[in-house]
């Protein structure tokens, strides 16, 4: 079964259907990731713990010759903590965009969703409708007040 996806209809955001699935299959989130995963205050527009409008500051990808790895990093938007996520087992990276230029870029949604057994998928939605979607095994977020 796909995982619903946050939905905007009339400009308005609806995050429901999304938490729901993720509340039902709770115990298939890896732990490590699951409280971040889980917790509405990340998603939503005017929490201190969101990230909402974060600013996009780092994007490396490094390939070995064990791994694959994937690091996207945002400063908050009260810029009071950073945020760091590293796939690992990096399995496709898609882009939907006309400029490759990140850097800098307010995210609008993030979203984690299940692929398949043990594969899962990140989205990242920019406000100037920029997209990146990872498919990894593995994910780890730090998360580190300023």
């Amino acid at each position: 079964m796909m995982t619903p996806k946050i939905k905007k209809k009339n400009n308005i955001w609806y995050f429901d259907d999304y938490f729901d699935f993720l509340y039902k299959k709770e115990k298939e989130i890896p732990e490590s990731i699951r409280h971040f995963i889980l917790d509405p205050k990340r998603y939503l527009f005017n929490t201190q713990e969101t990230l909402h409008d974060a600013i996009l500051t780092e994007f490396k990808f490094s390939i070995s010759k064990d791994k694959d790895k994937l690091l996207i990093s945002f400063l908050s938007p009260y810029q009071d903590r950073h945020y760091k996520f590293i796939f690992n087992d990096v399995i496709n990276i898609s882009f939907k965009t006309d400029d490759k230029t990140f850097k800098n870029n307010d995210l609008l949604i993030h979203q984690f969703l299940f692929k398949s057994k043990e594969v899962y998928s990140y989205e990242f939605i920019f406000v100037n409708g920029q997209k990146v979607t990872i498919n990894f095994k593995q994910l780890q977020i730090i998360e580190k007040m300023r």
